[in-house]
């Protein structure tokens, strides 16, 4: 009974993180090339702009909907049912994506306002799918990972969801050449495959789920919980998860910072000729890599603890970025060898840290507010770095080269962005010194006096 419990969980984890991570990816890197294929030919609309738009309302829809439905989810102390029936509306809502396109509205609307309406239907279309999605995975499926979590299971627990995000690229990967040159139809498949895949993980969720036994009510009123995580006297009771959600954010700024441009880098920098084949080989090996790292990671976590494994993480992510930097120091071109094994070491760093803060993050949650911290991680993690970051690297990355192409200027990636990662992800040090000085007082208060 024991092994099949165990067996279902296990089930559970793997399919909810690798169905959602997908979703995500596909509505963030996906959906924007979509909507561009189907207005950038058009003349009343402006294509970058609305993609702009969408994904700034999209972000914004992410975080308050965490945060409201998180709140919900505490207060009635279920996640199985908010899990379950999200999936299977987030899925309708992805299928729904098949339908939009200029030539539907205008048979809707006329073909006069069209490509605006359009443009409109895609904003809204999206932050409705983020609602649902957000409700299922982020304030559903987080929150209730944090409720099984202990600290004999939480580090291999985040080692397994650190690997969801590869199952996602992987995806991406593969269906960005399904979908090449633009086919509507071939649009279409990919989105009702998607959303019926989610529907599909949301009906599994009524046989596979069970909640926590330690799930409790939230006794507290529901405008009370919600506002809790930002008060001033819970932030002097938790500060120790608090520090823990500051290193949490340095930590993605210093990913969004240089991530969305790696690819761009690798395939356009004119001294390093990568071709795309090449790129997927190199993603490829760094993810595999990356995956065995973050389990064994995970796995060492629960058995040694995370008191002195974090500074080594740090460390591995800090020289992957630098060795990718390297070519600003020594003036010569980055060599096919050193980009491999920068990038193996950048994703294996990278999910080495997420690993071990989630694991941080999550055993420091007040347990009757679970919900709410999932919507304040959120806006730590997600909102705040994905706004900031990559504005920082575009900043960086027109600031320091172009090129022309046809007569046009275009700002390329440099390894300025990589450099600028690195002196970002310094900063955690800060926050981490104080995080070791709060637990050395726990440890003091809670040491036996000696006669």
């Amino acid at each position: 009974m024991k092994k099949a419990h165990a067996i279902k969980l296990w089930l559970a984890i793997i399919i909810f993180a690798a169905i959602g991570q997908v979703a995500w990816v596909v509505e963030n890197e996906f959906f924007s090339v979509f909507v561009y294929e189907i207005l950038h030919e058009e003349t009343t609309v402006n294509a970058i702009e609305v993609i702009a738009w969408m994904i700034g309302a999209s972000a914004i829809t992410g975080t308050l909907t965490t945060l409201l439905i998180g709140a919900l989810s505490d207060k009635i102390g279920k996640r199985k049912t908010l899990i379950s029936v999200g999936y299977i509306v987030w899925g309708l809502s992805i299928m729904s994506f098949a339908l939009i396109n200029v030539e539907n509205c205008g048979r809707l609307f006329g073909t006069v306002s069209a490509a605006s309406t359009t443009a409109l239907i895609v904003i809204i279309a999206d932050c409705l799918m983020t609602f649902f999605g957000a409700s299922a995975n982020e304030a559903g499926f987080n929150a209730w990972i944090t409720d099984i979590s202990t600290k004999e299971n939480g580090g291999i627990i985040e080692g397994v969801l650190a690997i969801a995000p590869v199952l996602a690229l992987i995806f991406v990967f593969t269906s960005s050449f399904f979908v090449d040159g633009g086919s509507f139809l071939r649009w279409q498949l990919v989105y009702i495959a998607l959303g019926f895949g989610t529907l599909v993980a949301g009906v599994l969720g009524f046989f596979l789920l069970e909640d926590s036994k330690k799930l409790a009510k939230n006794t507290d009123g529901y405008w009370r919980n919600l506002i809790s995580g930002f008060r001033i006297k819970t932030i002097k009771k938790h500060a120790k998860l608090y520090l823990i959600l500051i290193t949490f954010f340095l930590f993605c700024l210093a990913t969004e910072i240089s991530l969305p441009y790696l690819f761009i880098y690798l395939h356009y920098d004119s001294s390093l000729l990568i071709s795309n084949h090449m790129i997927v080989f190199i993603s490829g090996i760094a993810l595999l890599v990356a995956s065995v790292v973050s389990i064994l990671y995970g796995h060492a976590l629960d058995r040694f603890g995370t008191k002195h494994l974090l500074a080594p993480a740090i460390l591995v992510f800090f020289v992957g970025l630098f060795i990718l930097a390297l070519p600003l120091f020594n003036g010569a071109s980055a060599n096919l060898t050193m980009i491999i094994i920068g990038v193996v070491l950048m994703f294996s760093g990278n999910f080495m840290v997420a690993t071990h803060i989630g694991m941080l993050y999550r055993d420091e949650t007040p347990k009757t507010s679970v919900g709410v911290f999932q919507g304040i991680r959120v806006l730590a993690t997600v909102l705040l770095p994905m706004t900031i970051g990559p504005w920082v690297g575009a900043r960086i990355i027109q600031n320091t080269f172009t090129f022309v192409e046809l007569g046009e200027t275009t700002p390329v990636p440099t390894p300025w962005v990589f450099l600028t990662s690195a002196l970002v992800l310094l900063l955690m040090i800060i926050p981490v010194f104080f995080l070791h000085k709060l637990e050395k007082k726990e440890e003091d208060r809670h040491e036996p006096v000696k006669e």
